[in-house]
């Protein structure tokens, strides 16, 4: 990642904001094979002592989750808008729920 002033933050308050008002991450990282990997996923900030860790809410036994948990090094990159598209939209229930990034 490039570190430009000009574009970087430095308002902790600000950029705990911008992640809280922009809660859809993609995960990225490489699996214990070192094949990488990319997830869309929801996350909570969760405070504590002073420091904020993203909760990611991802399905359990899929590639994405088996890969994090093979290697626990990821990048979090919290983007634009976005909207959330609930299972119960689908007409088949069984699939999972999405994140849709917006365009701005």
């Amino acid at each position: 990642m490039y570190h430009i002033p000009y574009f970087k933050a430095n308002d902790q308050k600000e950029v705990v904001n911008f992640m809280q008002w922009h809660p859809f991450v993609v995960l990225t990282g490489c699996d214990g094979g070192n094949r990488p990997m990319a997830a869309y996923v929801p996350v909570l900030l969760e405070e504590r002592e002073e420091k904020y860790f993203p909760a990611a809410l991802m399905m359990k036994q899929t590639d994405h989750q088996k890969a994090f948990l093979q290697n626990s090094h990821v990048l979090a990159t919290f983007t634009r808008p976005h909207t959330y598209v609930s299972v119960s939209w689908y007409e088949d229930t069984k699939q999972a729920s999405t994140g849709m990034s917006s365009v701005i």
